[in-house]
């Protein structure tokens, strides 16, 4: 309205003048009058009132048109029209803004044209249609307006300019009333600054929102912009400054925003404190981002606040953003302090498998390893150590990497895993080396428990050959003796228990002791009985030291070795001392102390105190494995006291009691010549040549047919004899003698060790004398030759004719070898037969716990349930069984119990030989406990089984799969089928075995969960 003012007194002035001359003329007095109401009209703003005043003027102007008008009075006309326009616009009449725009383009040269420009851009102003404000005000002449006009103008020239994002020249516009004082400074310098912030003309639009921020109008939103420039000219010093000035106003404009700079500001400059502070403040209201939210996560972190950095980072930890790789690892490390590691170990892992940065990558793969490892997850730990290898080879930690990857190997007892693994880091660190000298040992004695002896001792070498550890290479060097000895090695066994025995290290008594046990053994194998005795009583005046006996069996078995020795060097008291201590005690072995005790006596030439131990022999062990032995003696005894009857009685005993006994044919013999001895030629004749009969090409055989022929020629019966002699097959002169040079040609070339060529030989000698005297030795011969050559299948023809032939002296050793070659050969029945044949024929202990162990596996593998019972519990009833084969017998024994539903007592026998052995055998009753579990419904239980089966026994993948297998299935049984899923998903993925049911197993049991129930 100052502008109307202006223009109306302009008017007056003019209209003083234009009717000046005409002052007399009334009608152009009531022109005048109308106008002057118009214009005051206008002033007052009553634009419709005004508008007829003006339409009046113009109508009653160009009613009087006839008159004669001045150009002043023209001009008068002119102004009407250009008010008529000004009001139409002000009341916002329909096509006001046609009738300005005719207006100046019907006056173009009119100065009321220039201000019409000014006031069709403002119309448009006010309509907000600045593209229209810019086209109008572009025409518009300034000098014509007044100044405050001029201001507006300017103003509403920039805003428009800005507003349709021609910056530059809007600018232009705003600097021209910035330092003019006037009520667009402030505003211009706004907009300005808002300008220059865009552009980052930084600088300039600090000093615009400087010179605002004292204005009212602004003082509440320039802080915002003066703190983001300082933060964009990376002035964080400046800007945290700014937003600890602004916090203390709670009127600031974006204040969230504020306080976001702060907090981003802060974490630029660690100030953690401030970073969690500002940016919590800021949450109260906005949603942080992505960045925001790390930041005060981390910044938390480094506060210890770290429940709260969990809090803030783990909503970003779920997304794939640029923070993810950093969230989960400050998480990781949270939760690390927090001592929640397998939270930890969880966020660790996801942060490994990110590729965002490299460095994080690797430190998330080591620190999963690490905590796997720490909780024991041993067999991720082993697979993460050797990826950090694999991957970061180079790394400052890989040697570290390398040293725990050896110690998770140890842990997971899969010592044949862990060397193959281990071999291949090159170099390896001093604690690497470390860990495989330890597993290098440990999987040695697991191939000693599997009867592999001549594998282990390369694994112990390879122990030796890292002797960091002193206490393991003194162990190798006891178990690596252990080898030897039972590859009947005794000298390097020497060499090694010698070793271990002179160490400087201090194990526990109780193993000392057992050295010396063993050493007593070695050297009594190697027939040094006297240095045997020295070892075997240390052992037994270490195990009397020792106050308890630990071992019972193995003290007795050491006293009777002892006394053994004593009876060997012919210190026949000293051995009765001992042999008396068992018998006295009434120990294992006892029966065994009689015999022996008895032979001293014989050998005293005591024979009745001899013949009196026998007895006793008889009377209390009638089942022992001597009585034959003892009853032979007996005989014996009686035959030197000339107590003749008696000896007769004694001898028929043996060949009535004991038919299959060696000392058969010996008392055959030694009835003969009691025969003989009383003339009763005919019946020592029938008796010697029962013996021919019986036991042909026997050394019995021909010392009976020399007293038959002593008999005849007694009698002078000589052609008695050749007659005789003719109906023996082996016995003609001629073809004996040949005989006898064939088999021996053979048989030199079989006592040097030439099999080759002794094999031949006796092939020659039994295709040319089927019936000849040595036929016997030379199948037995040409069977060891065999043996030898690794021919075992050729070997097993002579074995199984002398097991046919059932002659004594040969029949044991061939159904022993029998019996081994055909199970070797998997014909379970054929072997089946032979051990059972081998249990009663055996007069040698160890060739009946063979018997017994054949047995028990020979029904084992054909699936005899009667078979298994009987002989797995003979195998568990004979104290000198071996460890193994007991193992076998708990394992066979629980199979059965198991097979018929009877769970408690097949659960019992697993048990057994789940706590005793880290073998295969283990590893399948610790899989049947599990199902044990299952079965019974304890679900968790048989969970920790599958679990304590994996980390214990992961050597026996088989094993292992089944037991994940039962796993898979507790989930499912427990309701969380995601799991049972995967667990079946990661056995079909991973499990490396082909061809033995497990990935079948698995796939149907997957398909069977993803059934609809």
């Amino acid at each position: 309205m100052v502008l109307k003012k202006k223009l109306s007194i302009y008017i007056i002035l003019l209209f003083c003048s234009v009717f000046a001359q005409a002052q007399e003329s009334s009608k152009f007095k009531e022109i005048d009058k109308e106008f002057r109401q118009g214009l005051h009209l206008y002033d007052l703003q009553q634009f419709n009132a005004a508008y007829h005043s003006f339409e009046k003027v113009n109508e009653d102007l160009i009613k009087n048109s006839t008159l004669y008008l001045s150009d002043d009075a023209k001009q008068l006309l002119v102004h009407a029209q250009y008010y008529m326009a000004i009001c139409d616009l002000e009341l916002y009449h329909q096509g006001a803004e046609n009738k300005l725009m005719a207006f100046v383009d019907r006056y173009p040269e009119n100065p009321l044209s220039k201000t019409a420009s000014y006031e069709l851009g403002s119309f448009y102003y006010r309509q907000r249609n600045f593209a229209k404000t810019i086209e109008w005000y572009q025409k518009t002449d300034v000098s014509l307006l007044g100044k405050s006009i001029q201001n507006e103008f300017y103003f509403r020239y920039g805003y428009s300019l800005f507003e349709t994002d021609k910056f530059e020249e809007a600018s232009t516009q705003f600097e021209k009333l910035i330092d003019k004082n006037s009520k667009y400074s402030y505003p211009a310098a706004y907009y300005d600054g808002v300008i220059q912030y865009n552009a980052k003309n930084y600088s300039e639009a600090l000093t615009r929102f400087e010179f605002i921020k004292s204005s009212k109008t602004y003082a509440d939103i320039a802080p915002y912009y003066i703190c983001k420039i300082y933060y964009e000219q990376k002035n964080y010093t400046a800007a945290l400054n700014a937003v600890a000035e602004i916090a203390q106003n709670p009127n600031a404009k974006n204040i969230n925003d504020i306080y976001l700079i702060g907090g981003a500001s802060a974490f630029i400059l660690k100030d953690w404190g401030k970073t969690v502070e500002y940016y919590e403040l800021a949450a109260k209201k906005t949603k942080l981002n992505d960045l925001a939210n790390y930041e005060i996560g981390y910044a938390s972190f480094q506060t210890q606040l770290y429940q709260k950095a969990i809090d803030y980072l783990k909503t970003k930890a779920d997304k794939k953003t640029a923070y993810t790789q950093h969230a989960l690892y400050i998480i990781a490390q949270s939760f690390y302090q927090l001592k929640d590691k397998p939270s930890a170990r969880n966020a660790f892992g996801k942060a490994s498998k990110l590729d965002q940065e490299k460095f994080l990558s690797s430190s998330a793969l080591l620190n999963y390893a690490k905590l796997s490892y720490e909780l024991n997850f041993y067999q991720t730990a082993i697979e993460s150590f050797q990826d950090y290898i694999d991957e970061y080879p180079d790394s400052v930690d890989a040697e570290d990497a390398q040293s725990l990857l050896g110690e998770a190997l140890l842990y997971t007892r899969n010592y044949k895993l862990a060397i193959e693994i281990l071999d291949k880091i090159q170099p390896r660190s001093k604690r690497a080396n470390l860990a495989l000298q330890k597993v290098s040992y440990f999987r040695g004695i697991e191939l000693f428990n599997e009867g592999k002896h001549l594998e282990a001792i390369k694994l112990f070498n390879q122990s030796l050959s890292n002797p960091l550890d002193k206490s393991i290479q003194t162990f190798a060097w006891y178990w690596k003796a252990e080898c030897y000895y039972q590859l009947n090695n005794y000298e390097e066994a020497l060499k090694y228990f010698s070793l271990y025995e002179q160490s400087d290290i201090q194990f526990n008594k109780e193993l000392n002791s057992a050295v010396h046990y063993q050493l007593g053994y070695t050297y009594f194998k190697k027939e040094d009985y006297k240095s045997a005795i020295v070892y075997f009583d240390r052992f037994l005046k270490s195990e009397i030291k020792l106050g308890t006996l630990q071992n019972a069996k193995r003290y007795n078995d050491a006293v009777l070795r002892l006394a053994d020795g004593y009876f060997m060097i012919k210190e026949y008291d000293k051995a009765l001392f001992n042999y008396n201590k068992i018998i006295n005690d009434k120990l294992s072995g006892s029966d065994y102390s009689l015999f022996q005790k008895s032979m001293i006596l014989g050998l005293q030439n005591k024979q009745n105190d001899k013949i009196v131990t026998l007895k006793l022999l008889l009377s209390n062990y009638p089942t022992s494995t001597y009585a034959d032995d003892a009853t032979y003696e007996i005989g014996t005894g009686y035959f030197v006291m000339n107590n003749i009857p008696d000896a007769i009685q004694y001898f028929l005993s043996v060949i009535q009691k004991f038919q299959n006994s060696r000392f058969v044919a010996k008392s055959r013999l030694n009835l003969g010549l009691i025969y003989y001895n009383e003339s009763n030629d005919e019946k020592a004749t029938e008796m010697y040549k029962a013996i021919i009969a019986d036991y042909p090409g026997t050394e019995e055989a021909k010392e009976a047919l020399l007293a038959i022929k002593n008999i005849y020629v007694d009698a002078g019966n000589a052609d008695g004899y050749l007659n005789y002699v003719k109906t023996l097959p082996f016995a003609s002169v001629s073809s004996g003698a040949q005989d006898s040079i064939t088999y021996q040609a053979a048989n030199n070339r079989y006592l040097i060790g030439d099999c080759e060529n002794a094999i031949n030989g006796f092939n020659n000698y039994i295709e040319r004398f089927a019936n000849g005297s040595f036929i016997l030795e030379a199948h037995a011969n040409r069977a060891e030759c065999f043996m030898k050559t690794k021919k075992d299948k050729m070997a097993l023809i002579d074995y199984e004719f002398l097991v046919a032939n059932s002659n004594p002296k040969y029949l044991e050793r061939s159904l022993v070898q029998s019996a081994r070659i055909n199970f070797k050969l998997k014909d379970y029945e054929k072997a089946a037969k032979l051990y059972t044949s081998l249990e009663s024929q055996a007069e040698f202990k160890d060739n009946y716990l063979e018997a017994i162990s054949g047995a028990l596996k020979s029904y084992a593998a054909l699936n005899d349930s009667t078979g298994i019972m009987k002989y797995a519990q003979q195998v568990l009833l004979v104290e000198k069984s071996s460890i193994e084969d007991q193992y076998l017998a708990n394992l066979y024994l629980g199979r059965y119990y198991f097979s018929v539903n009877n769970i408690e007592q097949a659960d019992n026998y697993f048990r057994a030989v789940a706590k005793l052995t880290k073998t295969e055998y283990g590893a399948e009753a610790k899989y049947m406990l599990a199902q044990i579990l299952f079965i019974k419904g304890k679900y968790l239980d048989a969970q920790q089984a599958c679990f304590d089966l994996s980390n214990q026994v992961p050597a026996y993948e088989f094993w292992v799969a089944k037991g994940f297998i039962i796993l898979a299935e507790t989930y499912a049984k427990l309701g969380n089928d995601f799991q049972a899923k995967s667990t079946l998903e990661s056995i079909i993925d991973e499990y490396s075995i082909e061809n033995d049911g497990i990935i079948e197993e698995a796939k149907k049991k997957l398909t069977e969960l993803t059934q609809p129930k």
